[in-house]
């Protein structure tokens, strides 16, 4: 792998965010995503309003209809995860610098994914 890839923060993808950009992110997110299924409707519109063959992988694509919502709710909070997750990662390197290495990062990264999934499975129970 190409030192560059080993040094991002997602080393699967050539994308890097700068360090103002991942601000800029985590500062606006809780307010784009007030309230979540309002941000997810118009989310879901602009999406279908660019690509309208995107209608063909719901059974269901009417935004306002319960369903849709839940299904809405669902992708704002991965969205929301993603987020948390990436905030989590920043802050630890930034507090454990040197001991924060690329083998630790996974294993929190790993530990984060996990503690979502177990969350989610309490949730749905």
């Amino acid at each position: 792998m190409p030192e560059a890839a080993r040094k991002r923060s997602n080393p699967c993808s050539p994308k890097e965010l700068t360090d103002d950009d991942k601000a800029l992110v985590r500062e606006t997110w809780k307010e784009a995503a007030k309230p979540e299924v309002q941000a997810g409707q118009k989310l879901f519109r602009k999406i279908f309003q660019i690509s309208p063959d995107a209608l063909n992988y719901f059974s269901n694509s009417d935004t306002e209809s319960d369903e849709f919502k839940a299904h809405i709710t669902l992708v704002m909070s991965t969205l929301d995860k993603a987020v948390v997750k990436e905030a989590l990662l920043f802050t630890f390197s930034q507090e454990l610098k040197d001991v924060f290495t690329e083998k630790c990062q996974a294993a929190w990264a790993l530990t984060f994914d996990i503690l979502v999934d177990a969350m989610a499975v309490g949730m749905v129970a």
